[in-house]
């Protein structure tokens, strides 16, 4: 935040700040220590050694201190983004790191797509023996049934009848 912010910001006290009976600033559960002088300012002595500055003499000085407090922030931004740069270069621009990008990646497709493509070779002839080698198929034929459908809805018939005769 510059010192043009925090001027401004200082110039506009909110109505939610509440003085408590030490004489400190509370707002937003941070305390900021008010200072207290022996005898309070007058407003003869306060304007009589400093004339008003006008608005641009206010910018300038806020310009120049803005300047002056550079050396004591402690992260400069540019200097943390070329750092996050040149850290992110050194691991991710080497050839493994596309390697295990690709391989990765691969890994994921096929895990996708393994369903669709079971379901294609369960049901689908002509794809399974397009795609599938003999060796490696191990589908089991199914039998012929011993019954055709209307020999076994005669059995069927004939056992009803029989548990029912058997019931009765």
């Amino acid at each position: 935040m510059s010192l043009r912010q925090l001027a401004s910001s200082a110039s506009r006290l909110s109505l939610s700040r509440r003085r408590s009976c030490s004489g400190n600033v509370i707002d937003n559960n941070r305390v900021v220590v008010q200072r207290k002088f022996s005898s309070p300012p007058t407003s003869s002595s306060s304007t009589s050694g400093r004339k008003a500055m006008t608005a641009e003499e206010v910018d300038a000085a806020l310009e120049k201190a803005n300047e002056s407090m550079k050396a004591y922030y402690q992260y400069p931004v540019e200097k943390v983004i070329a750092a996050k740069k040149a850290r992110f270069n050194n691991r991710h621009r080497g050839k493994d790191f596309y390697l295990q990008l690709g391989l990765g990646v691969s890994l994921v497709c096929s895990f996708l797509a393994t369903p669709f493509i079971g379901r294609k070779i369960a049901y689908d002839e002509e794809f399974k023996q397009k795609y599938i080698p003999s060796w490696y198929d191990y589908t089991l034929e199914k039998p012929k049934s011993a019954w055709t459908r209307a020999e076994l809805q005669e059995h069927l018939v004939k056992l009803r009848t029989e548990l029912h005769e058997r019931a009765i």
